[in-house]
């Protein structure tokens, strides 16, 4: 496993190890902490799309990732 992904997974696990988390889904915690983005329209079924930020590093998605709380 690269050291990015370690990161990202640390700073997961910190959020969800937050007072209330428990109440959360998963996927919740992985969009509130702006890992999951949706596209800025609905396709034609008139549902949301997920973002593929295929070209986003994993050092890029540290930086964008919210801290909840900081845990450089």
């Amino acid at each position: 496993m690269k050291a990015e992904h370690e990161q990202i997974l640390d700073k997961i696990k910190v959020y969800l190890s937050q007072p209330g988390a428990e109440h959360l889904r998963f996927w919740q915690a992985l969009y509130n902490m702006d890992i999951v983005v949706f596209e800025d329209n609905m396709n034609k079924e008139g549902t949301y799309s997920i973002k593929d930020d295929h070209n986003i590093s994993d050092q890029k998605l540290i930086d964008r990732i919210k801290e909840w709380p900081e845990n450089s």
